[in-house]
Protein backbone atom coordinates (compact mmCIF):
# COMPACT_ATOMS: atom_id res chain seq x y z
CA UNK A 1 0.00 0.00 0.00
CA UNK A 2 1.13 3.40 -0.96
CA UNK A 3 0.37 7.53 -0.30
CA UNK A 4 1.49 9.55 -2.84
CA UNK A 5 0.45 12.75 -4.48
CA UNK A 6 0.46 16.80 -3.38
CA UNK A 7 -0.24 17.31 0.61
CA UNK A 8 -3.94 18.50 -0.24
CA UNK A 9 -4.66 15.37 -2.24
CA UNK A 10 -3.18 12.39 -1.40
CA UNK A 11 -4.08 8.85 -2.84
CA UNK A 12 -3.66 5.64 -1.13
CA UNK A 13 -3.21 3.08 -3.64
CA UNK A 14 -2.48 -0.83 -3.47
CA UNK A 15 0.14 -3.07 -5.10
CA UNK A 16 -0.89 -6.91 -5.10
CA UNK A 17 2.10 -8.86 -5.17
CA UNK A 18 2.48 -11.38 -7.95
CA UNK A 19 4.71 -13.77 -6.20
CA UNK A 20 7.79 -12.83 -7.51
CA UNK A 21 9.08 -9.64 -6.23
CA UNK A 22 7.14 -7.63 -8.68
CA UNK A 23 3.71 -6.29 -8.27
CA UNK A 24 0.63 -5.57 -10.52
CA UNK A 25 -0.39 -2.31 -11.86
CA UNK A 26 -2.15 -0.50 -8.75
CA UNK A 27 -5.48 0.58 -8.29
CA UNK A 28 -6.85 2.93 -5.86
CA UNK A 29 -8.92 3.08 -2.94
CA UNK A 30 -11.55 5.28 -1.73
CA UNK A 31 -10.49 8.05 -0.23
CA UNK A 32 -13.20 10.69 0.15
CA UNK A 33 -12.26 13.75 -1.72
CA UNK A 34 -10.13 16.55 -0.04
CA UNK A 35 -8.82 13.89 2.51
CA UNK A 36 -5.06 14.04 3.57
CA UNK A 37 -4.09 10.33 5.10
CA UNK A 38 -1.69 11.20 8.28
CA UNK A 39 -2.14 7.48 10.08
CA UNK A 40 -2.40 4.30 8.83
CA UNK A 41 -2.66 0.72 9.92
CA UNK A 42 -3.86 -2.56 8.87
CA UNK A 43 -5.60 -4.47 10.40
CA UNK A 44 -8.79 -7.61 10.55
CA UNK A 45 -11.09 -5.10 12.59
CA UNK A 46 -14.03 -7.20 11.76
CA UNK A 47 -12.90 -10.94 11.52
CA UNK A 48 -13.99 -11.77 8.48
CA UNK A 49 -10.17 -12.99 7.20
CA UNK A 50 -9.73 -9.71 5.02
CA UNK A 51 -7.59 -7.32 6.62
CA UNK A 52 -9.26 -3.75 6.76
CA UNK A 53 -7.55 -0.34 6.73
CA UNK A 54 -8.29 2.52 9.75
CA UNK A 55 -7.23 5.49 7.97
CA UNK A 56 -6.95 9.23 9.91
CA UNK A 57 -6.86 12.33 8.16
CA UNK A 58 -4.78 15.67 9.22
CA UNK A 59 -5.52 19.09 9.92
CA UNK A 60 -8.50 20.82 10.47
CA UNK A 61 -11.25 18.39 8.92
CA UNK A 62 -9.57 15.17 10.54
CA UNK A 63 -11.28 12.39 10.21
CA UNK A 64 -11.21 8.97 11.77
CA UNK A 65 -12.52 6.05 9.93
CA UNK A 66 -12.22 2.22 8.66
CA UNK A 67 -12.42 0.51 5.47
CA UNK A 68 -13.33 -2.88 5.39
CA UNK A 69 -11.88 -5.42 2.50
CA UNK A 70 -13.28 -7.07 0.23
CA UNK A 71 -10.44 -9.79 0.38
CA UNK A 72 -9.34 -9.15 -3.18
CA UNK A 73 -7.63 -5.94 -2.46
CA UNK A 74 -10.20 -3.94 -2.65
CA UNK A 75 -12.17 -2.19 0.01
CA UNK A 76 -15.50 -0.63 0.92
CA UNK A 77 -16.00 3.22 0.93
CA UNK A 78 -14.90 4.54 4.52
CA UNK A 79 -16.80 4.41 7.71
CA UNK A 80 -15.81 7.53 9.72
CA UNK A 81 -15.80 6.84 13.61
CA UNK A 82 -14.62 9.32 16.57
CA UNK A 83 -11.29 8.86 17.41
CA UNK A 84 -10.03 12.53 18.29
CA UNK A 85 -8.01 15.72 16.04
CA UNK A 86 -5.35 15.05 13.62
CA UNK A 87 -4.06 11.52 15.00
CA UNK A 88 -0.50 11.07 14.30
CA UNK A 89 -0.17 7.24 15.23
CA UNK A 90 -2.43 4.21 15.95
CA UNK A 91 -1.50 1.19 17.75
CA UNK A 92 -3.61 -2.27 17.40
CA UNK A 93 -3.73 -4.48 20.47
CA UNK A 94 -6.31 -6.25 22.63
CA UNK A 95 -7.17 -3.97 25.17
CA UNK A 96 -10.09 -5.40 26.67
CA UNK A 97 -9.19 -9.44 26.56
CA UNK A 98 -12.21 -9.82 24.17
CA UNK A 99 -10.00 -11.33 20.78
CA UNK A 100 -10.89 -8.43 19.35
CA UNK A 101 -8.44 -6.32 17.87
CA UNK A 102 -8.78 -2.49 19.60
CA UNK A 103 -7.46 0.49 18.70
CA UNK A 104 -5.20 3.43 20.48
CA UNK A 105 -5.19 6.57 18.85
CA UNK A 106 -2.01 9.19 19.78
CA UNK A 107 -3.35 12.64 18.55
CA UNK A 108 -1.50 16.24 18.35
CA UNK A 109 -4.51 18.96 17.65
CA UNK A 110 -2.41 21.49 15.42
CA UNK A 111 -4.55 24.47 17.32
CA UNK A 112 -4.33 23.03 20.67
CA UNK A 113 -1.03 20.76 21.64
CA UNK A 114 -2.52 21.28 25.31
CA UNK A 115 -5.08 18.33 24.46
CA UNK A 116 -3.12 16.11 22.85
CA UNK A 117 -2.72 12.37 24.16
CA UNK A 118 -3.66 8.85 23.56
CA UNK A 119 -7.13 7.37 22.83
CA UNK A 120 -8.03 3.55 23.59
CA UNK A 121 -10.58 2.73 21.50
CA UNK A 122 -12.29 -0.67 21.84
CA UNK A 123 -13.77 -2.98 19.14
CA UNK A 124 -17.65 -2.68 19.41
CA UNK A 125 -18.35 -4.08 15.19
CA UNK A 126 -21.04 -6.79 14.87
CA UNK A 127 -20.06 -9.69 13.19
CA UNK A 128 -21.41 -13.15 13.35
CA UNK A 129 -17.52 -14.43 11.75
CA UNK A 130 -15.85 -16.56 14.18
CA UNK A 131 -12.42 -18.05 14.26
CA UNK A 132 -11.80 -21.08 11.68
CA UNK A 133 -9.26 -23.14 11.42
CA UNK A 134 -8.82 -25.10 8.17
CA UNK A 135 -6.81 -28.33 7.79
CA UNK A 136 -6.00 -31.78 6.14
CA UNK A 137 -8.76 -33.58 6.65
CA UNK A 138 -6.51 -36.50 7.07
CA UNK A 139 -4.12 -35.22 9.13
CA UNK A 140 -5.64 -32.34 10.79
CA UNK A 141 -2.75 -30.56 10.17
CA UNK A 142 -3.69 -26.82 9.57
CA UNK A 143 -2.16 -24.63 6.26
CA UNK A 144 -2.87 -24.97 2.37
CA UNK A 145 -5.72 -27.01 0.68
CA UNK A 146 -5.53 -29.05 -2.78
CA UNK A 147 -8.46 -29.21 -5.25
CA UNK A 148 -10.55 -32.30 -4.72
CA UNK A 149 -9.12 -33.37 -1.65
CA UNK A 150 -11.09 -33.43 1.78
CA UNK A 151 -10.69 -30.77 4.46
CA UNK A 152 -11.89 -30.28 8.51
CA UNK A 153 -12.62 -27.29 9.60
CA UNK A 154 -12.09 -26.70 13.18
CA UNK A 155 -14.36 -23.69 15.66
CA UNK A 156 -16.21 -23.04 18.49
CA UNK A 157 -19.82 -22.14 17.05
CA UNK A 158 -19.42 -23.06 13.13
CA UNK A 159 -23.36 -23.85 12.96
CA UNK A 160 -26.08 -25.29 15.35
CA UNK A 161 -26.71 -28.80 14.52
CA UNK A 162 -25.01 -31.84 13.26
CA UNK A 163 -25.47 -34.32 10.48
CA UNK A 164 -23.84 -36.42 7.90
CA UNK A 165 -24.42 -37.39 4.59
CA UNK A 166 -26.56 -40.39 3.83
CA UNK A 167 -27.36 -42.76 1.16
CA UNK A 168 -24.71 -43.14 -1.85
CA UNK A 169 -20.87 -42.23 -0.59
CA UNK A 170 -20.11 -41.25 -3.86
CA UNK A 171 -22.85 -38.35 -3.95
CA UNK A 172 -22.50 -35.94 -1.45
CA UNK A 173 -24.63 -33.45 -0.75
CA UNK A 174 -23.73 -29.42 -0.54
CA UNK A 175 -26.02 -28.56 2.68
CA UNK A 176 -26.04 -30.42 5.95
CA UNK A 177 -28.39 -30.11 8.93
CA UNK A 178 -28.71 -26.36 6.98
CA UNK A 179 -25.29 -25.46 7.21
CA UNK A 180 -23.11 -25.23 3.89
CA UNK A 181 -19.46 -24.45 2.44
CA UNK A 182 -18.80 -22.18 -0.30
CA UNK A 183 -15.10 -21.66 -1.79
CA UNK A 184 -13.99 -18.32 -3.17
CA UNK A 185 -10.55 -19.26 -5.63
CA UNK A 186 -8.19 -16.81 -6.44
CA UNK A 187 -9.97 -16.12 -9.97
CA UNK A 188 -13.32 -14.85 -8.15
CA UNK A 189 -14.99 -18.15 -9.24
CA UNK A 190 -17.59 -19.34 -5.88
CA UNK A 191 -18.29 -22.92 -5.89
CA UNK A 192 -20.57 -24.80 -3.20
CA UNK A 193 -18.79 -27.94 -1.22
CA UNK A 194 -19.96 -31.01 -0.84
CA UNK A 195 -20.09 -31.59 2.92
CA UNK A 196 -19.13 -35.51 4.72
CA UNK A 197 -19.95 -34.49 8.29
CA UNK A 198 -21.30 -31.15 10.28
CA UNK A 199 -21.24 -29.91 13.40
CA UNK A 200 -20.72 -26.77 15.80
CA UNK A 201 -16.62 -27.53 16.35
CA UNK A 202 -16.44 -29.49 13.26
CA UNK A 203 -17.10 -29.80 9.35
CA UNK A 204 -16.07 -32.06 7.00
CA UNK A 205 -16.25 -31.18 2.94
CA UNK A 206 -14.47 -31.50 -0.27
CA UNK A 207 -12.88 -29.06 -2.36
CA UNK A 208 -13.99 -28.47 -5.41
CA UNK A 209 -12.13 -30.06 -8.06
CA UNK A 210 -12.09 -27.19 -10.36
CA UNK A 211 -10.57 -24.49 -7.42
CA UNK A 212 -8.37 -22.20 -9.02
CA UNK A 213 -4.89 -22.54 -7.55
CA UNK A 214 -3.54 -19.44 -5.03
CA UNK A 215 -5.40 -17.24 -2.70
CA UNK A 216 -9.23 -18.01 -1.86
CA UNK A 217 -11.46 -17.55 1.00
CA UNK A 218 -13.44 -20.20 2.49
CA UNK A 219 -17.03 -19.84 3.84
CA UNK A 220 -19.27 -21.36 6.00
CA UNK A 221 -23.03 -20.27 6.05
CA UNK A 222 -25.26 -21.42 8.89
CA UNK A 223 -28.50 -20.83 10.92
CA UNK A 224 -25.90 -18.99 13.15
CA UNK A 225 -24.15 -17.02 10.99
CA UNK A 226 -21.22 -17.14 8.31
CA UNK A 227 -17.61 -17.71 9.11
CA UNK A 228 -15.15 -16.69 6.48
CA UNK A 229 -11.50 -17.39 6.44
CA UNK A 230 -8.78 -16.70 3.77
CA UNK A 231 -6.74 -19.81 2.48
CA UNK A 232 -4.27 -20.87 0.18
CA UNK A 233 -4.75 -23.63 -2.42
CA UNK A 234 -1.86 -25.40 -3.83
CA UNK A 235 -1.88 -28.18 -6.33
CA UNK A 236 -0.92 -31.04 -3.77
CA UNK A 237 -0.99 -30.99 -0.21
CA UNK A 238 -0.77 -34.66 1.38
CA UNK A 239 -2.11 -36.36 4.25
CA UNK A 240 -2.21 -39.80 5.45
CA UNK A 241 -5.16 -41.10 7.86
CA UNK A 242 -4.13 -42.50 11.00
CA UNK A 243 -6.17 -44.60 13.93
CA UNK A 244 -7.15 -41.63 16.26
CA UNK A 245 -4.00 -40.04 17.53
CA UNK A 246 -2.03 -42.94 17.58
CA UNK A 247 -0.14 -42.20 14.71
CA UNK A 248 -0.83 -45.58 13.21
CA UNK A 249 -1.39 -45.95 9.82
CA UNK A 250 -5.05 -46.64 8.24
CA UNK A 251 -5.06 -49.50 5.49
CA UNK A 252 -4.42 -52.81 4.79
CA UNK A 253 -1.83 -54.89 3.52
CA UNK A 254 -1.38 -57.77 0.92
CA UNK A 255 1.17 -60.44 1.59
CA UNK A 256 2.22 -62.43 -1.58
CA UNK A 257 3.44 -65.61 -1.18
CA UNK A 258 3.79 -67.99 -4.31
CA UNK A 259 0.99 -68.56 -5.97
CA UNK A 260 -1.12 -67.04 -2.83
CA UNK A 261 -2.12 -63.78 -1.50
CA UNK A 262 -3.36 -62.93 1.68
CA UNK A 263 -5.08 -59.69 3.21
CA UNK A 264 -4.34 -58.30 6.52
CA UNK A 265 -5.52 -55.22 8.35
CA UNK A 266 -2.67 -52.65 10.01
CA UNK A 267 -4.77 -52.14 13.26
CA UNK A 268 -6.69 -53.63 15.71
CA UNK A 269 -8.86 -53.25 18.92
CA UNK A 270 -7.57 -54.63 21.60
CA UNK A 271 -10.93 -55.84 23.46
CA UNK A 272 -10.09 -55.58 27.08
CA UNK A 273 -8.48 -52.48 27.24
CA UNK A 274 -10.19 -50.82 23.98
CA UNK A 275 -6.64 -49.26 22.64
CA UNK A 276 -6.25 -49.13 18.69
CA UNK A 277 -3.08 -51.35 18.25
CA UNK A 278 -0.96 -52.37 15.22
CA UNK A 279 -0.87 -55.52 13.64
CA UNK A 280 2.88 -56.51 13.10
CA UNK A 281 3.76 -57.33 10.05
CA UNK A 282 5.15 -60.85 8.96
CA UNK A 283 7.25 -60.15 5.83
CA UNK A 284 7.96 -63.95 5.42
CA UNK A 285 10.62 -65.53 3.41
CA UNK A 286 13.05 -64.25 1.37
CA UNK A 287 10.68 -64.72 -2.20
CA UNK A 288 7.21 -63.50 -0.04
CA UNK A 289 6.36 -60.11 -0.90
CA UNK A 290 4.24 -57.82 1.26
CA UNK A 291 2.41 -54.69 -0.36
CA UNK A 292 0.65 -52.06 1.74
CA UNK A 293 -2.45 -50.01 0.78
CA UNK A 294 -2.50 -46.57 2.77
CA UNK A 295 -5.53 -43.83 2.50
CA UNK A 296 -5.08 -40.60 2.29
CA UNK A 297 -6.32 -37.18 0.68
CA UNK A 298 -4.76 -34.17 -0.90
CA UNK A 299 -1.86 -36.41 -3.69
CA UNK A 300 -4.33 -37.11 -6.89
CA UNK A 301 -3.15 -33.68 -8.14
CA UNK A 302 0.36 -34.99 -7.91
CA UNK A 303 2.47 -34.16 -11.64
CA UNK A 304 3.59 -37.99 -12.02
CA UNK A 305 4.28 -41.27 -9.89
CA UNK A 306 7.78 -40.28 -9.97
CA UNK A 307 6.78 -37.44 -8.04
CA UNK A 308 5.66 -40.05 -5.37
CA UNK A 309 8.89 -41.00 -3.19
CA UNK A 310 8.14 -43.43 -0.02
CA UNK A 311 9.91 -44.51 2.29
CA UNK A 312 9.68 -46.94 5.13
CA UNK A 313 11.96 -46.62 7.86
CA UNK A 314 14.27 -44.60 5.69
CA UNK A 315 14.34 -47.02 2.79
CA UNK A 316 13.24 -45.78 -0.17
CA UNK A 317 10.37 -48.10 -2.34
CA UNK A 318 8.98 -46.67 -5.38
CA UNK A 319 5.13 -45.71 -5.01
CA UNK A 320 3.16 -48.21 -6.99
CA UNK A 321 -0.37 -45.96 -7.44
CA UNK A 322 -0.89 -43.12 -5.64
CA UNK A 323 -4.26 -41.07 -6.60
CA UNK A 324 -7.65 -41.77 -6.24
CA UNK A 325 -10.07 -44.31 -4.15
CA UNK A 326 -13.01 -44.77 -6.28
CA UNK A 327 -15.50 -45.43 -3.75
CA UNK A 328 -15.47 -42.13 -1.69
CA UNK A 329 -14.93 -38.58 -2.97
CA UNK A 330 -11.35 -36.57 -2.57
CA UNK A 331 -10.46 -39.78 -1.18
CA UNK A 332 -6.80 -41.12 -2.42
CA UNK A 333 -5.04 -44.43 -2.17
CA UNK A 334 -1.47 -45.15 -1.67
CA UNK A 335 -0.10 -48.38 -2.39
CA UNK A 336 4.06 -49.75 -2.29
CA UNK A 337 5.80 -52.63 -1.41
CA UNK A 338 7.83 -53.11 2.32
CA UNK A 339 11.53 -53.23 1.15
CA UNK A 340 12.48 -57.26 2.63
CA UNK A 341 15.39 -55.59 4.49
CA UNK A 342 13.43 -54.15 6.54
CA UNK A 343 11.85 -57.63 8.28
CA UNK A 344 12.91 -57.37 12.02
CA UNK A 345 12.55 -53.59 12.24
CA UNK A 346 9.85 -53.25 14.75
CA UNK A 347 8.16 -49.96 14.72
CA UNK A 348 9.05 -47.54 11.39
CA UNK A 349 7.78 -44.47 10.76
CA UNK A 350 6.47 -44.13 6.76
CA UNK A 351 6.97 -40.93 4.63
CA UNK A 352 5.58 -39.77 1.53
CA UNK A 353 5.86 -36.65 -0.44
CA UNK A 354 3.71 -35.81 -3.56
CA UNK A 355 5.65 -32.57 -5.74
CA UNK A 356 7.82 -32.14 -2.79
CA UNK A 357 5.16 -31.68 -0.11
CA UNK A 358 5.57 -33.91 3.13
CA UNK A 359 2.56 -35.67 4.45
CA UNK A 360 2.30 -36.54 7.47
CA UNK A 361 4.32 -39.36 8.95
CA UNK A 362 2.28 -42.33 10.00
CA UNK A 363 3.71 -46.28 11.60
CA UNK A 364 3.64 -49.54 11.16
CA UNK A 365 5.48 -53.08 13.25
CA UNK A 366 7.15 -54.89 10.95
CA UNK A 367 8.44 -58.19 12.61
Amino acid sequence: MVVSGASTALQLSVFLSKGDGTFQDPFSVPVPAGETPNAIAIVDLDGDGNPDIVLEDCCSDATTGYLRGNGDGTFQPIVPFAGGNNVRAIAIGDWNGDGKPDLALASSPTATSAVSGIVALTNHLNSSVQAMTITSGASFVPGPIAPDSIVTAFGSTLTTGTGAATGDPSVLPTVVANTSVSIKDSKGVSRPAQMYYVSPTQINFLVPAATALGRATISVSAPNGVTAVPVNVIATNPGIFTAGTTGLAVGGGTHVQGTQQFAFNLVFTDPVSSQVLPVPINLGGKTDQVYLTLFGTGFRNRSSLDQVNVRVGGVYTPALYAGPQSQYPGLDQLNFQIPPSLAGSGPVTIQMTANGVLANPVSVVIQ
